[in-house]
């Protein structure tokens, strides 16, 4: 949409490893909800293929949320023609549960525009699963957007999956 927002590209600690992710603030912001987008695949996240897709998918503005885009381990943040790499070993499910979650905290401390009592995240897929994982685990989270996450994780799709991490070649 024509809503005018300041991105940001921020980098942090995780487990002693360099992680970036991004935060996008609608210029005009005063205090705004907070929306954790939780991307998924091994290709990384886009700042400007998100700011199309959310407006698209969930009907927003992007006047109306601050926007917390998170890289996860191994994977690339790519902003304006820059690519950034989020060091790390791939960890699906765990680990970028544990990078989106360290992510907010940054964005939290950083961005006074971030109401910090009206935190959703939203996940397609794995992403999904993440965004579930991640409102289980921090009580901050009040709501999540969920298009077909896997959340049946004793059926066959996920146990091959399992079972291909436990034989060392996790699929991605």
């Amino acid at each position: 949409d024509d809503s005018a927002v300041v991105v940001r590209v921020l980098s942090h600690l995780v487990e002693g490893e360099r992680h970036v992710g991004a935060v996008v603030v609608p210029e005009a912001a005063v205090e705004l909800p907070v929306l954790i987008y939780s991307h998924f695949g091994e290709d990384g996240v886009s700042v400007e293929g998100t700011l199309f897709l959310l407006p698209l998918v969930i009907g927003a503005r992007l006047d109306e949320y601050v926007l917390v885009i998170p890289s996860f381990r191994s994977q690339a943040l790519t902003f304006d023609g820059v690519s950034h790499r989020s060091e790390g070993e791939p960890s699906p499910w765990v680990g970028e549960v544990d990078d989106g979650l360290a992510f907010l905290n940054v964005v939290l401390e950083m961005t006074p525009q971030a109401d910090p009592e009206r935190i959703v995240v939203f996940g397609m897929s794995g992403g999904g699963s993440n965004a579930l994982l991640m409102a289980i685990r921090d009580p901050r989270i009040d709501g999540v957007i969920d298009f077909f996450a896997p959340t049946d994780f004793f059926g066959p799709f996920v146990m091959e999956i399992l079972e291909d991490a436990l034989l060392g070649e996790p699929q991605r």
